[in-house]
Formats: C-alpha cells, sequence, structure tokens
C-alpha cells in the first residue's frame, strides 16, 4: 500500500516539499524489479489524465516501460520542459507514445544538453521542437556520439542559416561524417556553392551527399558525357540533380517518349542541355506536351529544342486557357497585335492578364470570368486581381 502511495504521489507531481523524501523511499526499495500490472495501471491513468490518451493508447504506451528505475525522475518535469519549448499535448503525446521511458529522464541530464546543443546551432523554441517531431529519434541519440559530429561537420563548410537548413534536413540520416565530408568537399571543387549543395538538397536529391565517393564522382561524369553539360555550365547544377534524383531507367523512358515523337538522340541530348530540368516531367506529361506542341499546334522537334520553356508550361493552368482567350480574341476581332503564340505563352501572368484578360473584361466578362477559373482563383489572389 506504501509502495502505491508513492507512486501515485510521483506520477500526481507531489505536494509541497514533501516528494523528493516518497520518490527516494521508493528508488530504494524498487529499482530493478519489474512494473506490476497495478503499476502500469497508474502510468496509464496518468497518460490519460495529464496528455490526454485514448485509453486504449495508454494501455499500450505504459506496456512499453517494464522497469522502475525511471522513476527517480517526475514526468511532470519532462512535461514541464517540452511544454516550456513550445510543444503541444498532441505532440507530446506522438513522442510519448515511441518513447515513454522519456517520462523518466533527468531533464537537466538527459534533455538540456540535447537542446543546448541545438540552440548553439542557431535554432530557438518552436524551430526545436519541429526538428524534434520530424527527426523524433534525435531524442534518443547522444550528444557527443551523434549530434556534435553531425553538426560540425556543416558548421565547418556552412554559414549559420545554410548551416541550420543543412541540419534540419540531414542531421539524422545515418552516414559516416567523414565520408559526407568528402562529398561536400568534391561537390564545392568542381564548382558547386554552398548555396548550390544546399539547394540540392532542399529539393531532396535522393542521397547526393550519402552516395559512395565513387558512385558521386561517376554521377559528375555521366553529367558531362551522358547529358552532355560541361562543369562550366549554369546547367550541370540542375544535371546533377536529375541523375542523383532519378533512376536510369526512368530517364531512359523519358529518352524514348522523346523518340516516340521522331527526336534523334541528338536532338534530345540538347534539348536536355539547354533545360536539364525537362527530365523531371514523367513520361505522361512529357506525352501529353509533346502531343499538344507537335501535332495540335505543329512545332518542329528542332523549334522545341530551341525552345524549351514551351514544354516545361502547365497545360491546364497556362496554355489551354491562353489559347482559349486567344481564340475568343479573334473571333471578335480584338487581337489587331496579332501576338505570336510562343510570346503569348511566355508572358507572365500579370502582363498577360493586363493585355489579354482585364483590357476586355467589361465587353467580354465571361471571358474573363472563365479564364480566372481555369487559372485558379488562389493565384489571382496572389497577384492582387481579385482584391
Amino acid at each position: 500500500m506504501f509502495s502505491r502511495k508513492c507512486r501515485n504521489h510521483i506520477f500526481n507531481g507531489g505536494a509541497g516539499g514533501g516528494g523528493s523524501l516518497l520518490v527516494q523511499s521508493l528508488v530504494n526499495y524498487s529499482t530493478a524489479t519489474k512494473i506490476a500490472p497495478s503499476q502500469n495501471g497508474i502510468l496509464t491513468n496518468y497518460l490519460v489524465k495529464s496528455l490526454g490518451f485514448s485509453k486504449e493508447v495508454a494501455i499500450s504506451t505504459s506496456s512499453k516501460v517494464t522497469r522502475l528505475k525511471p522513476l527517480k525522475y517526475s514526468p511532470n518535469s519532462v512535461i514541464n520542459y517540452f511544454e516550456n519549448l513550445g510543444m503541444s499535448k498532441s505532440q507530446l503525446r506522438t513522442i510519448v507514445s515511441l518513447y515513454p521511458n522519456i517520462l523518466f529522464w533527468n531533464v537537466e541530464r538527459s534533455l538540456a544538453p540535447k537542446i543546448k546543443v541545438l540552440e548553439e546551432l542557431g535554432l530557438s523554441g518552436l524551430d526545436i521542437v519541429r526538428i524534434f517531431m520530424v527527426h523524433k529519434c534525435l531524442l534518443v541519440r547522444g550528444v557527443n556520439s551523434y549530434m556534435r559530429p553531425r553538426i560540425e561537420c556543416y558548421k565547418e563548410l556552412f554559414d549559420t542559416d545554410i548551416r541550420v537548413a543543412a541540419f534540419k534536413r540531414y542531421a539524422l540520416r545515418t552516414y559516416k561524417v567523414k565520408h559526407v565530408k568528402q562529398n561536400l568537399l568534391l561537390l564545392q571543387s568542381i564548382g558547386f556553392t554552398c548555396a548550390d549543395i544546399v539547394k540540392l538538397m532542399a529539393k531532396d536529391a535522393k542521397n547526393i551527399l550519402f552516395l559512395s565517393g565513387e558512385k558521386l564522382q561517376d554521377t559528375v561524369r555521366r553529367v558531362e558525357n551522358d547529358l552532355g553539360i560541361p562543369r562550366v555550365s549554369a546547367f550541370f547544377y540542375y544535371g546533377m540533380y536529375v541523375l542523383s534524383s532519378y533512376r536510369q531507367s526512368n530517364i531512359d523512358a523519358k529518352f524514348e517518349t522523346f523518340k516516340s515523337f521522331g527526336w534523334s538522340d541528338a536532338e534530345i541530348l540538347a534539348l536536355v542541355r539547354n533545360s536539364p530540368l525537362i527530365l523531371c516531367m514523367s513520361p505522361h506529361t512529357m506525352r501529353r506536351s509533346l502531343d499538344c506542341f507537335m501535332k495540335e499546334f505543329g512545332y518542329s522537334s528542332e523549334y522545341l529544342v530551341s525552345h524549351p520553356v514551351l514544354l516545361a508550361l502547365s497545360l491546364e493552368r497556362r496554355v489551354k486557357p491562353r489559347i482559349e482567350v486567344q481564340k475568343v480574341l479573334i473571333e471578335m476581332n480584338l487581337n489587331k497585335g496579332k501576338t505570336a503564340l510562343y510570346t503569348l505563352l511566355i508572358k507572365p501572368e500579370a502582363k498577360f492578364l493586363k493585355d489579354h484578360v482585364l483590357k476586355y473584361k467589361d465587353i467580354l466578362p465571361n471571358m474573363c470570368a472563365e479564364y480566372l477559373k481555369m487559372v485558379g482563383k488562389q493565384k489571382m489572389e496572389q497577384l492582387g486581381v481579385l482584391r
């Protein structure tokens, strides 16, 4: 009975200054014993009342705590610590359901050092909470054995803002720090700036930093030899992004799509040199664009090679809506300038609206309304058209 009262006292946060004596009594007698069902019930009730767990999840979570040794420290201390960081009850439930033993940690010894090392990186409050929610296992990683080496890896190469971005995205990947440093230095040696590298990371170029040195060098070689993009080209970066983001089989499928429309290898490579990100399109989207511009509008492959931006335009949000506007203006004999299709399609949205849509909103209100509907109300609001 006394033992049970002690545990109830701990989970309820204690009262006055006598809580530490009761905790010590419990620890002296039970640090190596397994939790009995009744004791699990105490933790279950605590999770329900303090963190809003459902009964079922609370039972499942409490069953993961197998020894009483962690009860040396009050769960309330941990919860208060996280809440002061800005962590919500919902976020706390997520963390505790994964790592329930964390409730019984010594805050100053086990949690505060992790927060401190993140603060040294330039993070604070909600930023730290977001990192924990994305990289939950960071809570159970060692500060000196895991966190600091990875921070130092980025700290040596990047300034503060870029370092934070890099750490947020990749700090918890399982990799050898020395290996990543070598890859970062290799990328810099071929002309990549720190900002370029972080842009690759932000775009999630698949494991570019975590490739073996041999594979990374092979990717560099393929951009030069297979895609024909020299290192000095401004597009070399995009070539690296494409080849590190997509499997060779995926890229081959896109080449075959072009060939099915009569393109030669030389024409495809010329297009890729001018616009490597064309290879980011899915074969289905690529096929629809080629069908539209080559079969419907009659453009040749030679023309598209020299005007690659056309293939990257959204058919639904850009091409078709503007073509419909052009048709109406021609029918109404209002297209006096006879704007070329290419010029019409590449105009910035605000400029197109001013010259071809809003100019006629009083005499062609239906055309204006239909265009806004096709393009999207949200985009128009961003441009200030509907305010």
